[in-house]
């Protein structure tokens, strides 16, 4: 019974010359700003990778399922004035890489030695699908 007085009345509201009744008039609607674009959605931060250092020699495991590009490694003892690096053009996914320490050099082109300078941090930086991201690690002995 509500739902037919509710009709009863809507209809009479719609029709107000029948009615005699003035009906209310809505004000034209207010243009609102356009609502700004879908952000694209943010990337996965970091590569997922493991990195483990057996003697003289990392073991660097690329886990995620697609390729990095243009491959910068770094391998650091700790100290503040920068470490060693390496570039590579490209780790393939679900691949593993040993990298002999020796190949990592320091800006004045002396090797990283393992058994005079601890490792400490590990860094890999690539282009990825998601853009140029990092993985950055600690190595514990």
């Amino acid at each position: 019974m509500a739902i037919s007085m509710i009709a009863t009345s809507f209809n009479k509201v719609s029709a107000p010359a029948e009615s005699g009744h003035r009906a209310a008039m809505l004000a034209p609607p207010i243009p609102l700003p356009a609502l700004p674009s879908r952000a694209k959605p943010i990337p996965r931060p970091g590569l997922n990778a493991f990195v483990q250092l057996s003697g003289a020699r990392f073991i660097i495991t690329n886990m995620d399922s697609y390729d990095w590009r243009n491959v910068k490694m770094e391998v650091s003892g700790g100290s503040p004035s920068g470490g060693h690096t390496l570039d590579r053009p490209a780790l393939r996914a679900g691949e593993v890489y040993t990298v002999e320490a020796i190949q990592f050099l320091d800006p004045a082109g002396n090797s990283f030695n393992p058994y005079q300078t601890r490792p400490r941090r590990f860094s890999i930086c690539a282009d990825t699908p998601n853009g140029f991201t990092c993985f950055v690690g600690r190595l514990d002995h």
